[in-house]
């Protein structure tokens, strides 16, 4: 009796590389083809469901994708069918005497080299295994090159209706850029005016004051314009890290692959930021002064009781301070889970092409952006991501 043991499809193939006869490989999941080397001498029972492949064909890369693969097997003359509900992996050579392989847990996939797998063999396979193995066969339906771009197209259609439940669309996230306080502002908040929770008095209410009015920081916001511009740049062989959003202007769309990269070219603009926030306090220390003087403005124009203004402006040195002087101005920005909107809207091509493109698995997206959104219902100051702390298949 052949004892079970710890490997994948490569020790299959290795085992069976000096072995006589026709290869046969049986799997549910197919996406390597590098092992295939005698394609006019293999046959290939797999499947091809197109909620399979929504949930599990979203891999990009060369020869890692279902449909990329089959293609392949076509082009090479290999013989490939297509049995639904298929879930043995087995892998064999046969001659007209009988055959021998290994059979397991295996799919012929990048994602089952890394998986903990359970092969048997080699195993002579018995003349009532390949009997009923030729039945299984002949129920198959042949694969054709004009079946391939069908189940492209249903396969993209099923990822659009499953998303459709979640309302999400998979490996796309929406930045939102705070362009309004980007520099900094100091909040006059109800605890600050010493007002009752929501309240307003003296026909006023909680507001901000710029550190640095804007028309000093023109020049800072034109270094993080033309910064963020350069994610919309296209890449060689890659398409750009972002994707304005049209009738937007702070709002771009980002690949999944591409959130990571994209946060840390956020940071590096927000180092960028505080680098030219300190050295334009530093050449203009007028600026400490006009804020203040328009803080006191604001407060003289509604009238905060005077008992209170010393310690406002107390408290709004030391926000200068820190935040201007210190260094500590955020790019403040939020990052959204994508939304499908409505057929007709221009983004919608727009966010099917960057699934398109994606590399990171459909089921995990959703679950990623399900848990974003979760925390995106609960207030806007839980929202908000600050730059220093932003927030393969499937069987």
């Amino acid at each position: 009796m052949t004892t079970p043991f710890w490997g994948d499809w490569q020790d299959a193939f290795n085992g069976l590389r000096h072995e006589q006869g026709e290869w046969w490989i049986v799997t549910p999941f197919l996406t390597r083809t590098d092992l295939i080397n005698e394609p006019s001498q293999t046959r290939v029972l797999t499947t091809l469901s197109n909620h399979k492949l929504a949930t599990n064909d979203i891999q990009s890369a060369a020869q890692e994708r279902t449909l990329d693969a089959l293609s392949f097997l076509l082009e090479h003359n290999v013989e490939v069918r297509l049995l639904p509900d298929l879930h043995a992996k087995v892998y064999l050579r046969r001659t007209p005497a009988g055959a021998v392989g290994f059979h397991g847990s295996a799919n012929l996939t990048s994602k089952a080299l890394s998986n903990h797998e359970v092969m048997s063999g080699p195993v002579l396979f018995g003349s009532e295994f390949l009997e009923h193995l030729d039945v299984l066969w002949d129920r198959a339906k042949p694969l054709e090159h004009t079946h391939l771009q069908e189940a492209r197209d249903q396969a993209r259609q099923a990822r659009e209706q499953l998303a459709a439940f979640a309302g999400l669309v998979p490996g796309v996230s929406v930045f939102v850029l705070d362009r309004e306080y980007g520099l900094g502002s100091f909040a006059l908040t109800n605890r600050r005016l010493r007002l009752p929770p929501n309240e307003q008095q003296n026909g006023y209410s909680p507001a901000r004051v710029d550190f640095i009015h804007r028309d000093r920081t023109r020049a800072i916001t034109q270094l993080v314009s033309r910064r963020i511009e350069q994610l919309r740049q296209p890449r060689r062989a890659a398409p750009p890290l972002a994707t304005w959003l049209t009738h937007t202007t702070n709002m771009f769309a980002v690949r999944s692959d591409d959130v990571h990269q994209v946060r840390s070219a956020l940071t590096s603009i927000q180092e960028e930021v505080q680098a030219a926030s300190m050295k334009l306090a530093r050449d203009n220390p007028e600026l400490l002064t006009d804020f203040l003087h328009r803080l006191q403005t604001w407060m003289d124009d509604r009238s905060v009781d005077t008992s209170i203004q010393q310690e406002i402006e107390g408290d709004a040195r030391d926000a200068y301070r820190e935040v201007i002087l210190g260094g500590e101005v955020q790019l403040r920005y939020s990052e959204l889970a994508a939304q499908w909107p409505a057929v007709d809207h221009p983004w919608r091509p727009l966010f099917t092409a960057m699934v398109e493109q994606t590399q990171v698995p459909f089921l995990d997206s959703i679950v990623a952006s399900s848990r974003s959104q979760q925390g995106n219902d609960s207030s806007p100051a839980q929202r908000e991501t600050t730059a220093e702390g932003a927030p393969d298949e499937r069987r």
